[in-house]
Formats: structure tokens, C-alpha cells, sequence
């Protein structure tokens, strides 16, 4: 009979230290929840830039091949080549972005001016995408705190800007400003042609 009691016991040691370590994995992993959820949510912030700004550039291409006129919709700019592919806004479940027109852009623009006239003349098209997520962003974009009130968007010097729009990155267009081209490869030398 001492063999199954020193046997139980050791049985019971085992399923202590088994229900303790339980115990610390399960503190360990509601400390490290918070940090992964701020982790995921900074890397879906990235993407939205991302994304956001793949919108601003297509829509910047577009207007160099179509001398200044803006996209009548996404759907133009996919079909056409100018943007990879329709982007999903990482901050909503159903992954659709706002898409913001011309019109609504330059409206925004007088309210925030003080103009109450009506912008005249306007085609209408699209000038980029803004994400439907209201909720609070942990990083400041372009001096806004919400996804909402991130505009991506693209604004030719013939359209008037507001202090929202374009984008804060470094080389990218400001309000009022157009972008060099993109160049794709080294520069080639001086009187050397590049083979077609």
C-alpha cells in the first residue's frame, strides 16, 4: 500500500505543477494580448497608407495620359492598368473604401474656407479613397487621428486643395503639386540608349 500512496502522490505533484503552469501560460498570454492587437493594428495602418497611396499614384498616371482629367470611377483605373488591382481597406470588414469625387473634395475644400459657392465646371471624377473605419488610429496621419478622416487623394494644381488632402510622405505629391514620374531601374548614362 506504500507504493500507491507514494505513486498518488507523486500523481498529485504532477497535476499541480501541470494546473500552475496552466496558470502562468494563461497571465502570460492576456499581458501579450493587448500588444499583439496594438502590433496587428499598426501593420494594418501601414497597409491602409499603402494601399491609400496606390490610389493617389494611379490616379496621378491617369491624369498624365488623359491630360488632367480624373478617373470616372476604380473600376476605369483597374481596367486600364493604372492601379494593380482593386485595394481593400484593411480597417473594415467588408474591405470597401469610400471613394471621393471631385466634387465633394472641392465642397470640402469651400466649407473649410469659408466659400459657400458652388464649385462650377467640375467633371466629377474620382480624386481618391478615404476608409469608412471611424475608429481612433494610434498613429497621427497628415495631423488626423481617425481612419475616417485619412483622404487619399489626389489633387492637380487646377483643382483647389484643402489642408486634409494629398499625402505627408516624403516624395509624394502635396495639394497643388504633381510627382516626377516614377522611374523604374538605374538612370541610363548620358548619349546611351536603352534597348526596347
Amino acid at each position: 500500500m506504500a507504493r500507491r500512496t507514494a505513486s498518488g502522490s507523486r500523481d498529485g505533484y504532477a497535476l499541480a505543477a501541470l494546473l500552475v503552469g496552466l496558470a502562468v501560460m494563461g497571465i502570460l498570454t492576456s499581458a501579450a494580448l493587448p500588444v499583439w492587437r496594438q502590433a496587428t493594428q499598426r501593420e494594418r495602418e501601414l497597409e491602409l497608407i499603402f494601399r491609400g497611396e496606390q490610389y493617389v499614384r494611379a490616379i496621378e498616371l491617369y491624369q498624365r495620359v488623359y491630360a488632367g482629367a480624373y478617373p470616372p470611377d476604380v473600376d476605369t483605373l483597374v481596367e486600364q492598368r493604372f492601379l494593380r488591382r482593386r485595394y481593400r481597406d484593411p480597417m473594415v470588414a467588408d474591405g470597401e473604401f469610400r471613394i471621393v469625387h471631385q466634387a465633394e473634395a472641392s465642397a470640402a475644400f469651400g466649407a473649410a474656407t469659408g466659400d459657400r459657392t458652388p464649385a462650377a465646371g467640375l467633371r466629377g471624377g474620382v480624386v481618391g479613397v478615404v476608409s469608412r473605419s471611424e475608429q481612433d488610429a494610434i498613429r497621427i496621419y497628415n495631423g488626423r487621428t481617425k481612419y475616417s478622416e485619412w483622404a487619399f487623394l489626389h489633387m492637380s494644381s487646377s483643382t483647389p486643395a484643402g489642408p486634409a488632402t494629398g499625402s505627408s510622405f516624403e516624395g509624394a505629391p502635396q495639394p497643388g503639386q504633381v510627382a516626377a514620374p516614377p522611374r523604374f531601374g538605374p538612370a541610363p548614362s548620358p548619349g546611351v540608349q536603352r534597348p526596347r
